[in-house]
């Protein structure tokens, strides 16, 4: 919607040409250009999809349009993909890719290996350097750190099985500390594991990645 002034010698939209915070849904209504003629400034960005047409237009769009990002969040997509998008603002280096569902959270939410292999090929991962993302494979950890160059820190939500069946509590931290065990294992000596816990069937990291 555009609001204009109630000044009668007025006819002009207002515009906020200075924004450095957005949270917009898509697809977002074209006169929101007129409002906010210029993301010049735009610092964080925050997009929540409730629609499965022109999104990823829109969303490009969006990125074409801010040279100055910094920090992108999906909040919310309803396509079973990640977003396509060529990454046109140079600055960008947080991702926040964790999607969630007005469906409640279920393993479709969770990034399979496959679509974990198909970001970090894309524009949006190649200078990205710290990330949080939900992942269904333990294995898309490991394809993260090894293949991402630039990134410096890894939070993730993994999935350590399917909801079902309920445990108890302390079977939820043995099955973490498993995880824990086997990633330590497997991660280069000069990663740092920190504030792991586990969340019902989730377990949740921090990983820090020392580089020169």
């Amino acid at each position: 919607m555009a609001y204009k002034s109630t000044c009668p010698q007025d006819n002009s939209y207002i515009q906020f040409s200075n924004i450095r915070n957005l949270c917009i849904e898509l697809p977002f209504d074209k006169s929101s250009c007129q409002i906010i003629p210029t993301l010049h400034r735009l610092n964080s960005l925050t997009v929540l999809s409730t629609a499965k047409k022109d999104v990823q237009f829109d969303l490009q769009s969006l990125l074409d349009r801010s040279p100055c990002l910094y920090s992108l969040k999906i909040e919310s997509w309803l396509h079973s993909q990640m977003p396509v998008v060529q990454n046109t603002s140079a600055s960008v280096r947080r991702l926040d890719i964790r999607r969630f569902s007005d469906y409640g959270l279920g393993p479709s939410m969770f990034y399979s290996r496959e679509e974990c292999n198909t970001f970090i090929h894309s524009p949006l991962a190649m200078q990205c350097e710290e990330l949080l993302i939900k992942i269904e494979s333990r294995e898309s950890i490991l394809d993260l750190v090894n293949n991402m160059v630039n990134l410096r820190i890894l939070f993730i939500e993994y999935l350590l099985f399917c909801p079902k069946p309920v445990l108890a509590v302390f079977q939820y931290d043995k099955l973490n500390r498993v995880f824990i065990k086997w990633l330590r294992d497997q991660l280069p000596a000069t990663c740092i594991l920190s504030n792991s816990r586990s969340i019902s069937n989730i377990s949740q990291l921090w990983i820090y990645l020392k580089k020169p």
